[in-house]
């Protein structure tokens, strides 16, 4: 048996591969076993050319920055139709889409790791 990192796959020596990629490492019966028995959040790694079990470490923060900042951006956008002057004076409530888009503005330019997401108005038309 088999297995590259940089695929994440397991390549059994019983079958005829057109083609292996370049970085397969050898795995005993038991590493793979311990492979295949592994928690949903454990992964691969390689380690000396060892298949190891690692846990996943999950998103780093600049990585959950970037999805808070990403999720800012559609919640506004989500509310710009309330941003024209014919939609605002439609609403008697546009001072509510003004302040929850002032909070999602104050998210977006600095993202935290927590955020706690102002609730999105209902629009009350006039």
């Amino acid at each position: 048996m088999k297995f590259s990192p940089s695929t994440g796959n397991f390549y059994p020596d019983d079958i005829d591969y057109p083609t292996l990629p370049s970085d397969l490492v050898e795995v005993d019966e038991a590493e793979y076993a311990k492979a295949m028995a592994r928690a949903p959040d454990e992964n691969f790694t390689v380690v000396d050319g060892k298949v190891m079990i690692a846990k996943d470490p999950g998103p780093s923060d600049e990585q959950i920055k970037a999805m808070v900042a990403a999720q800012a951006t559609r919640l506004l956008a989500a509310t710009d139709y309330t941003q024209t002057a014919d939609t605002a004076a439609a609403l008697s409530n546009a001072g509510d889409f003004t302040a929850y888009r002032a909070a999602l503005r104050a998210i977006l330019r600095d993202p935290p790791l927590e955020p706690i997401w102002p609730t999105v108005p209902e629009p009350a038309w006039a």
